[in-house]
């Protein structure tokens, strides 16, 4: 049986002041016997006698939580062999079962470190000290004669950090960057963008200060945190226009996700909620998607500045992850009948998507221009095609919308002897679609809470860790068919949730993910990270182990006690599926299948153009965590803020530049 792992947190003996810094032992892991399969009474049978192959549904996979193009894609690249022999079916991971380090681990309590968890945003904190066992006191050697004492060589001592300077060869100065002041169309947009981001239900504990929400933190919150911001703090700001640049308001945006990540990371705090380093993350992440499509123009001016262009090079790219990711979603009835609002509104406003879209390519001083004319039309031919849609209740995937919308200005070979209006029009869309996939995209990344580091669900599956072992209620988490069969967003979701892996944890499954591919290699099989719910166990199984479609109704298991398989014995499975640890399994996929899908349908289905239009007048309050609700005045919040929304080089510390320029 493989070895599972369990973390275990530091001793307070560990936790100790050493050197002028935070002393602590690092996290080990402690192969554990394993408690969520019972023992198999029929291991020891004679493994010659047949067997009937495992339990494999055919792929018709629907799982509630991700669309039908995205469960129809995951489960086309299961080889199912049903009918042969198991023995010979499970030939790889019987294979790898040899191997001692076989990918099982167990996440009880989830640790982060500091210095591997967030390897995407590096924690801003000073350098901590491990704590080693100490030495065994070594004999003296005897010797027939002593030797003179030396005066020991006296040490030099380190230059006191120095601020970073604009003019330094390695490291660039960012407060010394030239940053425009911000406009009133500027402002307009940031109201915009933080509207739609306070539309994320993940905002109650950067709402307002911690030493407000959770007075019990605030003496050690004080210890490790040295510029507290909270999201409250900017949204008054933004209203009350007080913020001098759009940089400054980055900067205050992203030391909110920071000083999450910087306080849940750190090796003091005993009160961290690792879950919380990934939603911070997953936010700036979000913040950092909304900035491009809202805050940069759709086209360079005629003198852009280094900085703009490559923003807007950095925008294309994510655009294509984006779209590999999330594009074979299919968009609701509500939602196609708001993008088709939203291109007759692009046409009326004569191809500007916002205010910051100045110069207008479409309206009455372009009839006399035949292809603009017919670019317009084709427009409005796809935005009555949408309608129709609606009409007749057909799916439509945001790829196959993002194909069909580049024909409207490519087909027929429509502005081919004008590439710069088909490119400025390109430009435009782009932006029109980015502004509407962003959100999508971020519902589609977020986690589910029954996951113990926040894993973004693939779907969820029954899975077991080889022929001998019970299915089990588990998270599809990661992907890894056979190459031929491979599809951008299988990395992309697989390494998505390898990220927010504690770092020891990631370190095991990643050996794991390469004997898969090795196994690959001579047998062509889809593998898949899942964790087990209810005991939170993390591992790689093999196609054949897994159950596609998880319906509590249909429990394999009770099929194959009905059935009555030899290897796994009906006596050990009925004490698996009997005991409390599996029903909580059952109600923890329940709860996470319905999560995912509701997460999906809110995104698709919510409407911001009056929002939009007009933030000061919403129908609907989210969860009072809205950008309405957040830019209000808050005295008490207010009489804990020391801020004063300035990020002048003269006015501040060694200490505070140097972290904004790691912000």
């Amino acid at each position: 049986m493989a070895d599972s792992y369990a973390y275990n947190e530091p001793s307070d003996d560990e936790m100790e002041e050493s050197g002028g810094g935070v002393a602590y032992a690092a996290p080990t892991y402690i192969p554990q016997k394993e408690f969520r399969h019972a023992e198999d009474e029929d291991d020891d049978e004679d493994d010659d006698e047949d067997e009937e192959p495992p339990i494999v549904v055919k792929p018709q996979l629907q799982p509630r939580g991700k669309p039908e193009a995205m469960s129809a894609s995951i489960m086309a690249h299961i080889a199912h062999t049903e009918g042969e022999d198991d023995d010979d079916d499970s030939v790889v991971v019987d294979a790898m079962e040899e191997e001692d380090d076989v990918p099982s681990a167990i996440a009880m309590a989830v640790p982060v470190d500091a210095a591997a968890a967030v390897a995407a945003v590096p924690v801003f904190t000073p350098p901590v000290a491990v704590v080693a066992k100490k030495p065994l006191a070594k004999k003296k050697a005897s010797s027939p004669r002593k030797r003179p004492a030396t005066k020991p060589a006296a040490k030099k001592k380190k230059p006191p950090p120095k601020a970073a300077r604009s003019d330094s060869p390695e490291v660039e100065n960012f407060l010394e960057q030239e940053a425009e002041r911000i406009t009133s169309d500027e402002y307009e947009a940031l109201a915009q963008l933080m509207n739609q981001f306070c539309r994320v239900p993940l905002l109650a504990e950067f709402s307002r200060p911690v030493k407000l929400l959770h007075p019990e933190l605030a003496a050690n919150y004080s210890k490790i945190i040295s510029h507290p911001v909270d999201l409250g703090l900017v949204c008054r700001g933004i209203r009350r226009r007080a913020y001098k640049t759009t940089r400054d308001v980055r900067l205050d945006m992203w030391r909110v996700f920071a000083n999450c990540v910087k306080f849940h990371s750190h090796p003091s705090n005993k009160e961290k909620v690792p879950s919380f380093v990934s939603i911070a993350l997953h936010l700036r992440e979000y913040f950092n998607s909304l900035w491009q499509e809202y805050m940069l123009p759709s086209e360079l001016p005629p003198k852009p500045s280094a900085g703009l262009q490559q923003a807007m090079s950095k925008r294309a790219e994510e655009r294509i992850r984006r779209l590999e990711n999330s594009g074979v979603l299919m968009m609701s009835k509500k939602f196609l009948t708001r993008v088709a609002r939203l291109l007759g509104k692009f046409i009326e406003d004569g191809g500007r998507v916002d205010v910051l879209d100045k110069e207008p390519l479409f309206g009455d001083r372009f009839t006399a221009d035949r292809e603009v004319m017919e670019v317009s039309r084709n427009v409005r031919e796809l935005q009555q095609e949408l309608l129709d849609m609606v009409g007749r209740d057909e799916e439509y995937s945001i790829d196959d919308f993002t194909k069909r919308l580049n024909a409207c200005f490519t087909k027929d070979g429509v502005l081919d002897d004008n590439q710069a209006l088909r490119n400025r029009i390109r430009n435009r869309l782009d932006r029109l679609v980015g502004k509407l996939s962003v959100p999508l995209h971020e519902a589609n990344s977020r986690g589910v809470t029954q996951s113990s580091i926040w894993g973004n669900i693939a779907t969820t599956i029954w899975a077991r860790e080889s022929g001998k072992k019970a299915y089990w209620p588990a998270l599809c988490l990661g992907i890894l068919p056979p190459s031929e069969q491979r599809e951008g967003w299988h990395a992309a979701v697989t390494e998505r949730n390898e990220a927010r892996l504690p770092p020891k944890l990631r370190a095991q499954l990643m050996g794991a993910k390469k004997k898969c591919e090795a196994a690959q290699k001579r047998q062509s099989l889809s593998y898949f990270l899942v964790e087990f719910l209810g005991t939170h166990e993390f591992i790689w199984v093999r196609e054949t182990d897994i159950v596609e479609k998880f319906d509590p109704a249909e429990d394999p298991n009770k099929a194959s006690v009905a059935k009555g398989k030899k290897r796994a014995s009906r006596s050990a499975i009925s004490s698996v599926i009997g005991s409390k640890t599996y029903a909580m399994a059952l109600e923890e996929c329940e709860w996470a299948t319905d999560e995912f899908e509701q997460v999906l349908q809110e995104a698709f289905d919510y409407e911001s153009e009056k929002e939009a239009d007009d933030p000061g007048d919403e129908e609907e309050e989210f969860a009072n965590y809205s950008y309405n609700i957040l830019n209000q005045s808050d005295e008490e919040a207010e009489a804990q803020d020391a801020h004063a929304y300035n990020y002048d080089e003269k006015t501040m510390s060694m200490d505070d530049l140097e972290e904004a320029n790691w912000l």
